[in-house]
């Protein structure tokens, strides 16, 4: 009697029927369901019962892949494991995977050779050319000329072809020179530069100059420049060495009024040679002493350090040095100390260098100094540090500004203190 299907998926036969002469694995239709393969019921079941026999679904899609006459081939034995067999070799088998890919690729990636449009260890140099940048420059109307030179005082230094010691030049000052044709004929100019880090102790050498002037044939000059000094040279590249602080380097920008351009930058060396950079940095310098300024520290315009200024002096200073009280009184450029009590010093004073020092200088070396507090300078907003003189010792301390005007020490110990 042929067997039928229930609903659970087993197929049931006869009560007498052992199987002890039917060929193992042969697959037979599961009406609906695909083809089914039958296996015996387990070894010591007694006879006599009704014996179920479970069968093992195979999709339909798949039933090609069953040998038509049954045989060794199974392509569902991994289904035949216990479903919680199942989980754990395929847990096992993803784990296994995920720790041998997190071993081998970094050595794959470390054993790719290095190209020059990959990024590089620190150190390594990178290198690439703009193919779009132009070999040759039509326009001769520049609209905008940009050089920045990282340390300018080494390109003086270079040395002579075939090495010896360097010549004798003139340090280029400027670490950042730029102009920009505007649409009314006029150029907008700015430069700085002097000392390379901006914590240097202050040597008069430090600019920052900005202004608008007529073009007085400028921006012809610095073509007839680009031209001569063949800045086109290399047009579009860029060298980059890896593990430089940002912003070192050299970079080379004009712009004109076609679109054309020139771009070049390195950040390991000069990128020009001394003789070019020089002509650039002393026709900027014309510019700007055309404009009665200069390239360094009282020739800018430009504030470069947060100094007091005289405006910002006006009223009363009061501190403490040592248990003496301090008191400091600006009165537009005329100054009054009072210290423990006494008038010490009563007299024009000046802003040199960021240091509050007395008007008559006497043109000497050096700085001369108030008897009270010998020298001020700003701390901050509200706040003057003093230095005093005493023993052939100083020591510092804070003046704070005064909400309202306190009035002087009275006359007479004005009159003592004199």
């Amino acid at each position: 009697m042929d067997p039928f299907v229930s609903g659970d998926g087993i197929l049931s036969g006869s009560a007498g029927f052992t199987g002890s002469r039917r060929r193992r694995d042969v697959p037979r239709a599961v009406p609906g369901r695909g083809r089914g393969i039958l296996t015996d019921p387990p070894a010591g079941k007694l006879a006599g019962a009704s014996i179920c026999r479970k069968v093992i679904r195979i999709p339909p899609s798949r039933e090609k892949a069953v040998p038509a006459g049954g045989g060794w081939y199974n392509p569902d034995w991994f289904w035949q494991f216990p479903e919680d067999l199942r989980r754990m070799g395929a847990d096992f088998f993803l784990r296994t995977a995920a720790v041998m890919a997190a071993f081998i690729f970094p050595f794959l990636a470390c054993s790719a050779p290095d190209t020059d449009t990959e990024p590089q260890a620190c150190g390594g140099t990178h290198q690439e050319r703009d193919a779009g940048a132009p070999r040759e420059i039509i326009s001769r109307n520049i609209v905008s000329f940009e050089l920045t030179l990282y340390d300018p005082r080494e390109m003086s230094r270079q040395l002579l072809p075939g090495g010896g010691d360097p010549p004798r030049r003139e340090d280029i000052l400027a670490r950042f020179m730029k102009l920009v044709k505007n649409p009314d004929g006029t150029v907008t100019v700015e430069a700085r530069g002097g000392s390379l880090y901006p914590t240097a102790r202050r040597n008069g050498l430090t600019f920052h100059v900005r202004f608008t002037a007529p073009d007085r044939d400028y921006t012809a000059r610095l073509q007839d420049l680009v031209v001569r000094r063949s800045l086109i040279r290399n047009n579009g590249l860029v060298v980059h060495t890896y593990g430089l602080p940002s912003g070192d380097g050299d970079r080379l920008s004009v712009k004109y009024d076609s679109g054309e351009y020139i771009y070049r930058r390195i950040n390991t060396g000069p990128l020009l040679d001394y003789d070019t950079a020089f002509e650039i940095y002393d026709l900027f310098r014309t510019m700007t002493r055309d404009q009665g300024l200069d390239f360094n520290t009282k020739g800018s315009n430009v504030q470069l350090y947060d100094d007091a200024t005289e405006e910002f002096l006006q009223g009363t200073w009061k501190g403490t040095h040592f248990g003496n009280e301090c008191t400091v009184i600006f009165t537009g450029n005329h100054v009054r100390i009072y210290y423990g009590g006494k008038l010490t010093d009563d007299a024009d004073y000046v802003i040199d260098e960021g240091w509050i020092v007395p008007a008559d200088q006497n043109g000497g070396k050096d700085r001369l100094r108030f008897q009270g507090v010998a020298v001020m300078s700003k701390k901050n907003s509200f706040t003057l540090s003093g230095t005093v003189l005493r023993n052939k010792a100083s020591s510092t301390f804070d003046l704070r500004r005064q909400k309202e005007q306190s009035p002087a020490p009275d006359s007479a110990d004005a009159a003592g203190g004199r």
